[in-house]
């Protein structure tokens, strides 16, 4: 399935914030390239979508037609009024940022297996602290989504992306 980005219009058929050309130019910006071990770039923004999708953000959807989260309405990002016809570069930043992780084996969507809390292989040992996550968490998702993301009674909701 090829990606049709979605550009504020509200787009019925949209699958994407970004494209592959952005987010390969975005990546090259910052010094990332993808290992391709986790799938190409269309997929590891496909995969990164799903998860993105599924976050509860500040506002409305535009219409009830389009087929993803953004564009939204009465939406408001550092007091002032976010175009219902934009979509946040934090957004779309975001979602590269996921995709990079799926592609480095660290998805948000993931199934997450039990803590490691010794582990012995010959004579190499490892042993967790017990507070240890079993999970890697990419605070850059964070970064981005913070803003966008409906506040909950302790903050803004955690993004954790999982290394299977």
């Amino acid at each position: 399935m090829p990606l049709t980005v979605e550009t504020g219009t509200g787009n019925t058929g949209a699958n994407s914030y970004v494209s592959v050309s952005d987010f390969n130019s975005r990546n090259s910006l910052r010094g990332a390239q993808l290992t391709g071990d986790n799938g190409t770039a269309e997929q590891v923004l496909l995969i990164a979508m799903d998860y993105i999708e599924s976050l509860d953000y500040i506002g409305y959807k535009k219409t009830q037609e389009q087929a993803l989260q953004w564009p939204r309405t009465d939406v408001y990002i550092d007091g002032y009024a976010f175009s219902d016809s934009a979509i946040p570069m934090s957004l779309v930043n975001a979602q590269c940022e996921v995709a990079l992780a799926i592609d480095a084996g660290n998805s948000p969507i993931a199934d997450v297996g039990r803590e490691t809390k010794r582990e012995k292989v010959g004579d190499i040992e490892v042993e967790y602290m017990d507070t240890a996550k079993a999970d890697v968490v990419r605070r850059s998702v964070d970064v981005h989504l913070k803003k966008l993301l409906e506040r909950t009674t302790s903050g803004v909701g955690t993004v954790q992306l999982v290394r299977v």
